[in-house]
């Protein structure tokens, strides 16, 4: 898998690096699957009940991986559509390390759509996302959404 680049200089909540609240989630392209992956590592500043992943942020990580499918799979940029959300288990902060998994379920001239898996540190699928967004012709994307184009999302060789 191959770490996807964030050209971004922003405070955005789901990715920034530089939010001090944030995520911070990061990207990797998967060849095997033809999509994106995160892995992010949650603490207790993100739960709802006790021990357990509040559904808020599952469904922002859902939107975000998502978001990143556009620009890297898509080549483009896009907004949020809609978003339908399957919380099948809860997803328990003890047990570790959250893995997404997201695929290109399918795309036309406007709409992109997604079907993204938020799995537990035991690799336990505990939600299922399908997200779709607007997406936009690239000379949009770049004027209007500072899209910088794919080769800035990919790695340097």
């Amino acid at each position: 898998m191959e770490k996807i680049n964030n050209p971004f200089d922003n405070h955005c909540f789901g990715c920034s690096p530089n939010n001090p609240v944030g995520l911070k989630m990061e990207f990797y392209y998967d060849p095997e699957n033809q999509g994106l992956v995160s892995h992010w590592e949650p603490d207790n500043s993100y739960e709802g009940y006790p021990n357990v992943l509040h559904g808020g942020i599952q469904s922002l990580m859902v939107d975000e991986i998502a978001a990143w499918s556009v620009y890297v799979l898509a080549e483009t940029a896009g907004v949020t559509k809609s978003m339908a959300m399957d919380f099948q288990k809860p997803v328990f902060l003890h047990k570790g390390k959250i893995s997404l998994h997201c695929r290109l379920k399918s795309i036309t001239k406007r709409v992109a759509v997604f079907e993204i898996d938020l799995s537990d540190g035991e690799s336990n699928i505990c939600t299922q996302g399908v997200a779709e967004y607007f997406i936009y012709p690239q000379k949009i994307a770049r004027k209007k959404f500072d899209y910088p184009g794919l080769s800035a999302f990919l790695p340097k060789k």
